[in-house]
């Protein structure tokens, strides 16, 4: 009984409102805190087949998305449409004294074109679909960065360490550790 008084004391004076609301894209919560009403009540009422006028105002944000949709789509595939195109006839006749007279009109006519593929619609399209699949840039989270540091400082460190021992780096500086000259230092990381 409380969802009728709701429908016929907030949502049916405010039908228009809502059909714009709807068209606009607000979610039933941001209508229903406009209203001043509880969502859930906002959903029952939405939800219930007898209030069809509700319904209607809402199935107008639902009908214009699927038109963009389909637009969108037959966008990124391509698409055959008949057009009507003006075409410049000239006739030529001859008047009484036989002079050679012309008359130009214009005449539509229906011609099918095929409208090619547009890439921004593909990528558009692909990048909605399926963002992880086909995302244009790659983000940093900075665990690249934060694990190249850690390997350089890891780096330093053994570089450090091996000077402070006396072993022999890459580049050729240091000196040779011969095992039999007592050497008891060890690297630690």
């Amino acid at each position: 009984m409380l969802g009728s008084k709701v429908y016929e004391e907030v949502i049916k004076p405010n039908l228009e409102e809502i059909a714009e609301w709807a068209l606009l894209g607000w979610s039933y919560n941001r209508m229903a805190h406009e209203l001043g009403i509880a969502t859930s009540s906002f959903c029952a009422c939405a939800n219930d087949k007898g209030k069809h006028a509700l319904q209607k105002a809402l199935a107008q944000e639902n009908f214009r998305t699927r038109n963009v949709e389909d637009s969108l789509y037959s966008s990124a595939i391509g698409y055959w449409r008949t057009i009507s195109r003006g075409i410049k006839c000239k006739r030529v006749f001859y008047d009484d004294k036989e002079r050679r007279c012309e008359q130009e009109e214009i005449k539509f006519v229906e011609e099918e074109v095929w409208f090619p593929a547009d890439t921004m619609a593909i990528k558009f399209y692909l990048i909605n679909r399926n963002p992880l699949r086909w995302k244009e840039k790659v983000e940093d989270t900075g665990v690249t960065t934060e694990l190249l540091s850690s390997v350089d400082k890891i780096v330093v460190e053994i570089k450090n360490k091996a000077d402070s021992v006396g072993l022999k780096n890459n580049s050729g500086h240091g000196k040779d550790i011969d095992a039999g000259e007592g050497n008891d230092d060890e690297v630690t990381i």
